[in-house]
């Protein structure tokens, strides 16, 4: 069932690096760069990872998301949001045109007794460099 859950990864990532929303900056085949990291989320934190993403501009990263609980990941600086469950890896795919530092926010949504429904921490940060 592992190798079934690895292959199926490896061809979800695939497809979404081929397929993926087109970046502002024309691209040239020859000079993409692809990057696939695993990030594995429990109780809203990282698990066995940098606190940093390191790329080059131009890179297109992939980030395989699995979490414990329902949350969302926001990557500020790029204004990508993204959904993840339990139970099944997420993707969010980053055509890193912008240099800098990033934070990618989790919200985790644990209601309340007043309703309070959104708590925001800094998972990790996505760091660009100039190519």
């Amino acid at each position: 069932m592992k190798i079934l859950h690895i292959l199926f990864t490896l061809c979800v990532v695939a497809f979404l690096v081929n397929h993926s929303e087109a970046s502002t900056q024309p691209e040239n085949p020859d000079t993409i760069k692809n990057e696939v990291f695993e990030l594995s989320i429990k109780n809203g934190e990282l698990v066995g990872s940098s606190n940093v993403i390191r790329v080059t501009q131009g890179t297109k990263l992939t980030l395989v998301l699995e979490s414990d609980k329902i949350l969302n990941l926001h990557l500020h600086g790029y204004d990508i949001l993204k959904e993840v469950f339990p139970q099944s890896p997420s993707f969010m795919v980053i055509d890193a045109f912008a240099t800098g530092r990033f934070p990618i926010k989790v919200h985790i949504h644990d209601n309340d007794p007043q309703g309070n429904i959104d708590n925001e921490s800094t998972l990790t940060y996505l760091e660009v460099y100039p190519d």
